[in-house]
């Protein structure tokens, strides 16, 4: 399973960089008095723009699946924007901070960051009368702990999203340290 807010994620990431670099491009080449440099940076800014393009179309290309999939199983396209929210919100919530411990090379360091890499894997996808939300957790347990103990507080935040439209069950271990919460609409 292919974890599209991640690609989402990429794809807008290359878009700014991209955005930044063509701005550093032009100013180059509108500050530099010297003709070899300026059809140099010429070549250089036409290149950025059609990359940039390039990313706009494969962002749209992404987007417009998505909405025809959506289409085809007669649901509401909303439900697209309410899916990355509740993604990026939920996200948010279970990311866990490193502690002081200066370097960060600790072992409850390297267990808190495989936790948020487990966090990064997190999906929430509401269609038309159901939601569920899915997440792949590492296969170290100290890690998987971190997470599980967020479970309870993770499926009242979820319950609250929405205005309480959906309510989400209890996460449930699928094979393969994935875990899953199915919702149903209650109004």
């Amino acid at each position: 399973m292919i974890n599209k807010y991640n690609v989402y994620k990429v794809l807008f990431f290359l878009f700014a960089i991209c955005n930044l670099l063509l701005v550093v491009a032009f100013l180059v080449t509108f500050l530099t008095e010297n003709p070899i440099n300026m059809v140099f940076n010429k070549k250089i800014i036409s290149f950025l723009l059609l990359f940039d393009l390039r990313i706009i179309l494969l962002i749209s290309f992404v987007f417009l699946l998505e909405v025809a999939h959506r289409k085809l199983t007669h649901d509401s396209v909303r439900n697209i924007y309410k899916s990355h929210k509740a993604t990026y919100l939920i996200r948010r919530y279970l990311h866990s901070v490193e502690g002081n411990e200066g370097s960060g090379r600790g072992r409850e360091a390297k267990i808190i960051q495989k936790a948020n890499r487990s966090v990064n894997t997190l999906v929430i996808d509401f269609k038309n009368n159901t939601a569920t939300a899915n997440i792949k957790l590492a296969s170290n347990n100290e890690s998987q702990k971190v997470i599980v103990e967020k479970f309870d507080e993770t499926i009242d935040k979820l319950n609250n999203l929405d205005y309480n439209i959906f309510a989400f069950s209890n996460f449930t271990e699928k094979p393969t340290n994935f875990f899953q919460s199915t919702a149903t609409k209650v109004k």
